[in-house]
């Protein structure tokens, strides 16, 4: 927080023409205090995209293009393979799933002319290392570039709007994520006395984790940028009110959906080559999204889960259209999106047991066990208060699920929360933004022991 109002008041203090070397002064800082080790080859990485982009801008060359592309992914590659199970692992670079996708992406727009290079490489180096997007992003567009050296006057409403977003982004958390994860953990270190119904539960609790989590983060970056004048892009659209798989992979990660739909399913053909080739395609890239999670068997079995659901919904949607219409159920539109919210969520959650196991076997026999061990009555008694996750934190996590719960539906209906906030009187927002603070420091680190831990997604 020190860091972030140091940066905030320097940059409005400097000139607006100057004001993004102050961003590129606090992202090199940033960097330096998340891994300084790292920082030659990130600084490496980024020299050969700079110079390779002039060269591709001036040479449409499809062998330079794939040299560069190669030599790029190489750390990338390594760290989620040799590099994470040795000592070299120190050497990775921060942020580097991340930025890697973000420079790939403004090499295949230069080459394919949808825009030119820039020119001038510490404007370069500040777009790729924009210090609240590098480690989880989202994955920004060249596009972002120009919004980054503008210079934006000061807006006292999109400071306040961007504080908003980082007190929310505190409140998930710290309130939901980092609780969740708590029962999580237990039944995961232990699976075979957490069985059945215990699998269950704590499938729903990591989906809520995981977004949670990695919707915090998304969160203080964008309301990081917001302080500077900044729009970081959207990353998540409440993904669990996705009706389909395919409606889930355009709420959840958008950033990287966006990347793969662009860069890999629609360069390999898309649809444009027959039923069997586009789902070809569809396996092809969402196997390239597990790699990209890691090298781990879970994640690629969990991106080609991903991809045969996508596949089974749009072979057996007509089916499943007929039923409706032969049982009645079509008629109830808000019955009938209501039961396919609560299915996508069934087959989302079952991979994401998988996902968060620590092998794929284990993640299998976690599933199997959820469908074979028949223990539902822990649902009523005290079962599920753990030794370390006591009542009082499920009171904590029940109150704040159902705060994100009634801020998501207001925001599905359109509602624009924070702009209303604006509009209340200021004591009485004063009086909400000090009780939004109290209640994450208070309850956000309540319990013995109970400590914050890092982002999940820091690890991929």
């Amino acid at each position: 927080m020190i860091f972030l109002i140091a940066a905030f008041v320097l940059y409005y203090l400097f000139p607006p023409g100057k004001r993004w070397v102050v961003l590129l002064g606090f992202s090199i800082f940033f960097y330096c205090s998340c891994g300084i080790r790292t920082l030659p080859l990130f600084i490496a990485m980024t020299a050969v995209s700079y110079f390779g982009s002039l060269l591709l801008y001036r040479n449409k060359s499809r062998g330079l293009f794939f040299i560069l592309i190669l030599l790029l992914l190489l750390p990338m590659l390594l760290t989620k393979t040799l590099v994470r199970f040795t000592e070299l692992s120190v050497f990775a670079p921060v942020g580097v799933s991340f930025f890697t996708l973000q420079i790939i992406a403004y090499l295949s727009d230069i080459r394919n002319k949808k825009t030119a290079p820039e020119r001038n490489f510490l404007k370069y180096l500040l777009f790729i290392g924009f210090f609240p997007q590098l480690l989880q992003g989202p994955i920004p567009r060249y596009g972002l570039m120009e919004d980054l050296y503008k210079g934006h006057s000061f807006d006292e409403d999109k400071v306040i709007k961007g504080f908003m977003l980082i007190a929310w982004g505190f409140f998930l958390k710290l309130m939901i994520a980092d609780r969740a994860g708590i029962f999580v953990d237990l039944v995961y270190s232990d699976i075979d006395r957490y069985g059945g119904t215990y699998i269950l539960i704590a499938g729903i609790l990591y989906s809520i984790q995981l977004y949670t989590d990695f919707s915090s983060c998304v969160c203080i970056a964008k309301g990081s940028g917001e302080m500077f004048g900044i729009t970081l892009s959207d990353n998540f659209r409440r993904p669990y009110f996705s009706d389909s798989i395919k409606d889930f992979w355009r709420r959840w990660h958008i950033s990287l959906s966006m990347f793969l739909r662009d860069y890999v399913y629609i360069p390999l053909g898309g649809s444009r080559a027959g039923k069997l080739r586009k789902y070809l395609n569809i396996m092809i890239t969402f196997l390239v999204s597990g790699i990209w999670h890691g090298g781990g068997l879970n994640y690629i079995f969990w991106g080609v889960l991903h991809g045969t659901y996508e596949i089974l919904q749009e072979l057996l949607g007509g089916l499943w259209k007929k039923a409706g219409v032969i049982t009645g159920f079509d008629g109830h539109k808000r019955l009938v999106r209501l039961l396919n919210i609560l299915i996508t969520g069934f087959f989302v959650m079952t991979a994401w047991i998988i996902f968060r196991a620590e092998s794929l076997s284990k993640g299998l026999k976690m599933v199997l066990s959820m469908f074979t061990r028949v223990n539902p009555w822990i649902l009523f008694n005290d079962s599920l208060i753990l030794d370390g996750f006591e009542m009082a934190d499920w009171n904590i996590l029940a109150v704040s699920v159902m705060i994100l719960i009634m801020v998501s539906i207001l925001q599905e209906k359109g509602v624009a929360i924070r702009d209303r906030i604006l509009g209340y009187p200021l004591l009485l927002r004063g009086t909400l933004y000090m009780a939004v603070i109290l209640i994450c420091v208070v309850f956000g680190e309540y319990g013995e022991g109970f400590e914050t831990g890092s982002y999940i997604y820091a690890g991929f």
